[in-house]
């Protein structure tokens, strides 16, 4: 693809910091990362680059988001993408552009530009809104998000005067078309209005002289000399056709790490005792701790909601799980060689009408109780009591110095980060 500068999220550190470092030079990545450091303030990477885009200098920097825990097990301090923000666009000189990579997430990215100034362009990634079909503003910083897993491709194409010291925040032109749609409108209006020749009439008239005014006015003020830009959202559906050498070489790779865990993950939910319904009689009694299956006994009903529905009224509690040790507790499991015992515990079990699903995670529901009988505030636990941590934390792997305030206000969906 050869891109001019490539920001490095959570995920690309998924196997290790040494491992990206190691391909990073290896495929000559343009690599950037602007708040992640090594012991004594070092960087794997650069906080920014130069790069050219269409005659004019511009600057690509990036930042993600703190996993403590993991942080401390690569060697790594992710710095507050805030002052990491600031501190680099001290950094950067003579340039005509600022574009910012991230992964913090769709509110973290609007609160970082209505705070720092100087940023022109975010595209953006992590949780929240997936996808932009238009562009978010926020003062003079233009935002754009795509959607993950490659499923879209965004486009924007600036024209020449967007790249500039003396930006100006760009409209699209779609926006520009709105307008002129307006206009047509009310000018259809006073036609009507006009041939009516009553009092009534004559002051409806004025007032959409007034409106035709005003449209005009800011028409006039958008075109004349500001940015303009056409954005557009590709989707990479089996209609678009893979690129053979690309296709071969990925082919050629076999099996990712990622799909090896879903395909020993679906092989060891197999094992799992299969929902009444199905098998026609109860499952057999297991011995703890493979009795209490993570999520296996909810409330009264065939079925459960899984974690995905709760983010959309609880975005930010979400976003604070995806920071926690439950939401990597089946990928704990990869470097292991799990038994039931194991899934009981890291992976939650959903039972359908349909049947039994696994999420590879401890999920809302765990901790929460049965999302399909949450309504309002009732029907749903707000802090899990001991016990029902305790579980899962009964000193399987040893550590039998179970801390539940301690780590309680480590896990808890509305802690301060």
């Amino acid at each position: 693809m050869n891109p001019a500068a490539m920001g490095v999220g959570r995920k690309d550190l998924a196997d290790g910091l040494d491992f990206l470092v190691t391909v990073g030079a290896a495929e000559k990545l343009p690599l950037v990362s602007s708040n992640i450091l090594l012991p004594g303030g070092k960087r794997p990477f650069p906080a920014f680059r130069y790069i050219d885009w269409g005659g004019k200098r511009a600057a690509v920097f990036s930042l993600t988001y703190a996993m403590p825990e993991r942080d401390k097990e690569m060697g790594i301090t992710v710095t507050d993408w805030t002052a990491a923000a600031k501190s680099t666009l001290e950094e950067i000189k003579d340039v005509d552009f600022v574009i910012l990579l991230t992964d913090i997430g769709f509110d973290a990215e609007h609160e970082l530009a209505r705070k720092v100034k100087g940023i022109n362009l975010i595209i953006g990634g992590g949780p929240g809104q997936r996808l932009l079909t238009d562009p978010d503003r926020v003062e003079d910083t233009l935002l754009l998000r795509s959607s993950d897993r490659g499923r879209h491709l965004g486009v924007l194409d600036l024209n020449s005067a967007s790249i500039s010291k003396n930006w100006k925040l760009p409209i699209g032109q779609s926006q520009i078309r709105s307008m002129r749609a307006q206009l047509e409108t009310i000018s259809g209006k006073i036609k009507s209005e006009s041939a009516k020749q009553d009092p009534a009439s004559k002051e409806e008239v004025a007032k959409l002289k007034k409106a035709q005014d005003d449209i005009n006015r800011a028409l006039e003020n958008v075109t004349a000399g500001a940015a303009t830009y056409k954005h557009s959202i590709a989707v990479l559906d089996s209609a678009v056709s893979d690129d053979p050498a690309t296709a071969k070489a990925v082919s050629a790779l076999g099996q990712s790490p990622a799909e090896k865990r879903r395909e020993e993950a679906a092989k060891a939910a197999k094992s799992l005792p299969r929902n009444e319904s199905q098998a026609g009689k109860k499952p057999p009694s297991l011995a703890k701790p493979q009795a209490v299956l993570a999520g296996s006994e909810p409330p009264a009903g065939p079925y459960s909601t899984g974690t995905v529905p709760c983010r959309k009224c609880h975005q930010k509690e979400y976003s604070s799980w995806l920071r926690t040790p439950h939401y990597r507790s089946g990928t704990s499991l990869a470097k292991e060689k799990p038994s039931g015992e194991c899934y009981s515990c890291h992976y939650s079990r959903l039972i359908f009408t349909t049947g039994i699903a696994i999420e590879q995670m401890v999920g809302c529901e765990v901790c929460h109780g049965k999302g399909s009988l949450h309504e309002g505030k009732e029907g749903i636990v707000r802090k899990p009591e001991e016990s029902l941590c305790r579980k899962c934390h009964s000193g399987f792997h040893g550590k039998k110095d179970f801390d539940f305030q301690r780590a309680y206000e480590s896990i808890r969906c509305d802690r301060k980060e």
